[in-house]
């Protein structure tokens, strides 16, 4: 009996053992938030990174005060918001198990100088602060990576679709917004629209016609809230369709700036661009934004409405010629 409770006593002991080994083990076995980040940097030192991807794919985005833009787009607004999630993420992310360190398993992972998913060089101007090679998934929004000063090839809680390497997703798709209450006319086909203190007014309109104000409030909504689908640059084209625009509107700001807007219908398909008066590019525009603007303000009797026929006999019902008679 006490031969059998002594060797419990040692199995007992060699478990408390084996679960202290484990709770003090290296990081071979910590899990991915007990590791430090892959890349320890500080967020404000970055101003300048560079994506490529297969295939010569390459883009660059440079940080100038807050705003981040696109160079090879002549410093086209990018969207800043987009890249500071994208260093937040790449400065925060946790390493998981090493999967291989050797040369060769740097091409058999797409993680090489050669051969890789994405490159991804983070700098401060010239100099270098990291770069990060992206390749191979071994499974859902999980990635193999390796930094290029290190031999070690680990995974990570990433996705290759999530760092493009285009730059129309990168450009900056509010670039032509402005807040509503800013609009205070809006011109078009013989027809000025102007902002009244709740409400919109028409001028020179004929006897019976009256202003669709829902109308009105949709088109300066759409203007105001108006995006781009992509920078298409700064040379115009006869297929744009510009010679001849579908719609032609400008519209003043309360601080007297004029913007003219000219939407033409490509000749080839079915797409639009869009030219304002204050920005040097031809933007492309979806189909169904550009059709909507269309429908409510190509023409004048797209916003004016027949006045509603009075009854004589009904004071409340007169229109203003009525009772100015």
């Amino acid at each position: 009996m006490q031969k059998t409770l002594r060797l419990l006593a040692v199995l007992l002991g060699v478990q408390l053992l084996m679960a202290l080994a484990l709770s003090q083990s290296g990081p071979g076995l910590a899990t991915a938030n007990d590791r430090e980040p892959l890349i320890q940097l500080a967020s404000e030192r970055i101003n300048r990174i560079t994506l490529e991807g297969p295939d010569d794919a390459r883009l660059t985005l440079a940080r100038e005060a807050d705003n981040w833009q696109l160079p090879e787009l002549e410093n086209f607004p990018a969207d800043s918001q987009r890249v500071k999630r994208l260093i937040e993420q790449l400065t925060t992310l946790r390493p998981g198990l090493t999967v291989a360190s050797s040369g060769g398993a740097r091409e058999r992972f797409k993680v090489s100088e050669e051969r890789f998913e994405r490159r991804i060089t983070l700098a401060d101007g010239d100099e270098t602060l990291a770069t990060l090679y992206l390749g191979s998934s071994p499974g859902r929004n999980r990635i193999h990576a390796r930094l290029a000063d290190q031999d070690e090839i680990r995974t990570l809680e990433l996705a290759a679709y999530e760092v493009p390497v285009s730059r129309s997703d990168w450009e900056d798709k509010t670039v032509l917004q402005l807040p509503e209450e800013q609009i205070s006319t809006i011109q078009l086909d013989g027809l000025k629209l102007e902002r009244q203190a709740s409400d919109w007014r028409a001028n020179d309109l004929k006897e019976g016609e009256v202003l669709d104000t829902e109308a009105a409030d949709k088109l300066a909504r759409q203007l105001a809230n108006l995006r781009i689908g992509q920078v298409l640059g700064q040379t115009p084209q006869p297929e744009y369709g510009l010679e001849e625009p579908a719609l032609d509107l400008t519209l003043t700001r309360q601080d007297g700036t004029q913007v003219t807007y000219r939407l033409g219908k490509q000749s080839d398909q079915d797409s639009y661009t869009l030219k304002v008066s204050n920005r040097p590019e031809y933007f492309s525009i979806p189909s169904f934004t550009a059709s909507s603007l269309i429908e409510v303000a190509s023409q004048r009797d797209k916003l004016i409405t027949p006045a509603t026929t009075a009854d004589p006999a009904d004071p409340d019902q007169q229109t203003p010629t009525q009772e100015a008679s």
